[in-house]
């Protein structure tokens, strides 16, 4: 699911990539377990993860992608307890989970189009 990317990349433990335009940052991103620096201010146009998960710094957003990561292998992904604000766009792309936990989120409506 995830071959060729960012995730390959096993003893990274430093990303900086402040002051870009990114607009997503890798899902396998997740896969990398020595990260313990990741910078991504200043990305005006970075929408994933959600700017919700964003604020609240490196280890929500590296939570984030492990979950979205594991679900790939379990089909279950609880995104409980992230502060999202809607369903992420990330989530509607897997088309292999069978269990969505969204529990204890801001999430106020879901969206006419899932």
């Amino acid at each position: 699911f995830f071959e060729g990317g960012i995730g390959n990349l096993t003893s990274l433990t430093e990303l900086t990539v402040h002051n870009n335009r990114i607009s997503k940052i890798p899902t396998d991103l997740g896969l990398v377990t020595c990260l313990r620096v990741l910078t991504v201010e200043k990305n005006p146009e970075l929408a994933s993860p959600p700017p919700e998960v964003i604020v609240r710094g490196h280890s929500i957003i590296m939570d984030y992608l492990r979950k979205l990561c594991l679900s790939v292998q379990t089909g279950s992904l609880d995104l409980s307890r992230m502060g999202l604000l809607q369903i992420p766009n990330d989530v509607l792309v897997l088309t292999h989970i069978h269990a969505l936990n969204l529990n204890e989120n801001r999430i106020e409506q879901i969206n006419e189009d899932i």
